[in-house]
């Protein structure tokens, strides 16, 4: 028998990273298995070869930063955070036209504040809604505040802006349960965008795990997690079998493990585990939703726009905006697009595309270079009545996420569905992809529960999609990891008395 390790961590996540790190400070022997050749899971700073233009690939807001950890720690590593303040960018009609100030001052408001106030407020202080209902019913409803002080046009404008809070919810609006919307105590106040690169923090985890001497292995992918014995027996140990492209498949053992790989993966049944789920845990996987936020980043030699610019909102087709299908995708324009202007963030000359829920999901049946040409001819229409800008050049670099495709993540983040949702992703996303499935019965707050709870006193869960308070952000998977570790200490030390 070789060595036996107190924890084994599977999954160089934020959570996983975070738990591991608790476990070494508490004098633990620690074994970390992560399947791709870095660190972070979906937190990932793309960085260019001279260093001078970078870009958060995933995770790069920090939602609400009153008491949140995530401030805490960019304090302590000297990370800039910048906050976002007021929505504050200019919106173009799609043939460039600019729009009235007022009138996307307008907009910006009636969308987040129905959104974040009053469907969370008529959610939670409202008649029940049905489990069935959506967090589309009563937005595109004729009575919902988004269309108000608002002519024709501008409500178009209103009903499509509002879909880009896919991007929040990592989901079509129609597949968001209306019910449990607003239920969940997470941070106040404003975001703020971590300006420095999120990997900064990822970095500083695993320099404490190596400090205290946990064992971190690379591209070591887990492909079963067993028991040894009997669940009830004392010195039952737990077998994690992982493959390498270098090596034959490998076994470590351990007196518990982690396992903080997204829901997206265990939706997906690629580990397996032995003894399986039990019925409740497996039904909990199936409810909830794993959503998509996919980000198309233009890097540049240099800013070639405005040092006054703000973010640049390109506004679609005024065409009904809340009916779009499969065959109505996003080379049809149907959509805004938001361009993040990073210069104003981080200085550094790129600006990213972020597309969620829907189209978040169709573009990846597209090319690299579809997706560009289509990203590069939005930004040329934004710029084409714009007298200070001459010609929007070609970028030097685009780097484009599929996120879904990853087999490492199979999405983004975890969402709550209404029930009788049905699966409209079929032919978009690439068959044996696809996370996205979720149970007709629909998913609520207790599923995240459910998937907090440790199995047999041995195999405990982190990550986001463990969260029923901070689920869908980064700081909510820090909060399970380090949780989860304080667990496992407790139950270790109890073991060894």
């Amino acid at each position: 028998m070789g060595k036996i390790y107190d924890a084994i961590v599977v999954g160089g996540g934020i959570s996983g990273l975070a738990a591991a790190q608790g476990l070494v400070k508490k004098g633990h022997s620690v074994l970390l298995l992560e399947a791709r050749e870095r660190l972070g899971g979906r937190i990932y700073t793309w960085r260019s070869e001279d260093g001078k233009a970078f870009a958060d690939q995933g995770a790069s807001f920090v939602h609400g930063i009153e008491g949140n950890p995530l401030v805490e720690i960019s304090e302590k590593l000297g990370l800039h955070l910048h906050t976002s303040g007021a929505p504050n960018m200019r919106a173009k009609e799609y043939d460039g036209t600019p729009v009235d100030p007022e009138v996307v001052k307008t907009l910006a408001m009636n969308v987040f504040a129905t959104i974040f106030g009053h469907l969370r407020y008529a959610s939670q202080y409202g008649p029940a809604p049905p489990t069935s209902t959506s967090v589309a019913a009563p937005l595109f409803s004729s009575e919902s505040p988004l269309y108000e002080g608002l002519d024709e046009r501008g409500k178009l404008y209103a009903a499509s802006v509002a879909l880009m809070l896919e991007g929040w919810t990592g989901a079509p609006l129609k597949k968001v349960s209306f019910k449990w919307w607003g239920w969940e105590q997470d941070f106040q106040g404003e975001d703020a965008y971590m300006a420095d690169g999120y990997s900064k923090v990822i970095d500083w985890l695993e320099g404490d795990i190596k400090k205290g001497n946990g064992d971190i292995r690379l591209a070591e992918e887990v492909t079963a997690v067993e028991l040894t014995g009997d669940p009830a027996a004392d010195d039952t140990l737990i077998k994690v079998t992982s493959k390498s492209t270098t090596s034959e498949p490998t076994e470590y053992l351990a007196k518990m493990a982690l396992v903080s790989v997204p829901l997206g993966v265990l939706k997906s049944d690629t580990i397996k585990f032995s003894p399986s789920f039990p019925p409740r845990r497996r039904a909990s996987i199936d409810s909830l939703g794993f959503g998509i936020l996919n980000k198309v980043t233009l890097v540049y030699p240099e800013r070639w726009w405005s040092e006054e610019e703000h973010d640049f909102l390109l506004l679609p087709k005024l065409e009904a905006p809340n009916t779009v299908t499969p065959t109505n995708n996003l080379f049809t324009n149907s959509r805004p697009a938001w361009f993040l202007n990073l210069w104003k963030r981080s200085k550094v000359p790129v600006l990213q595309l972020f597309m969620g829920g829907t189209v978040g999901d169709q573009m990846e049946k597209y090319t690299d270079e579809e997706i560009s040409k289509w990203t590069q001819d939005a930004l040329a229409r934004y710029f084409q009545q714009d007298p200070d800008v001459r010609e929007v050049p070609a970028p030097k670099e685009v780097i484009i996420t599929r996120w879904r495709g990853d087999p490492f993540a199979r999405g983004s983040y975890t969402y709550i569905p209404p029930a009788g949702v049905a699966d409209d992703l079929e032919g978009i996303v690439e068959a044996g992809k696809l996370a996205a499935d979720v149970s007709k019965e629909g998913g609520s707050p207790l599923d995240l529960i459910e998937l907090s709870h440790p199995l047999w006193n041995r195999l405990f869960f982190a990550g986001e999609h463990t969260s029923p308070d901070c689920y869908a952000s980064a700081h909510g998977a820090y909060l399970t990891g380090v949780a989860q570790g304080i667990k496992m200490d407790v139950a270790l030390k109890a073991n060894s008395e």
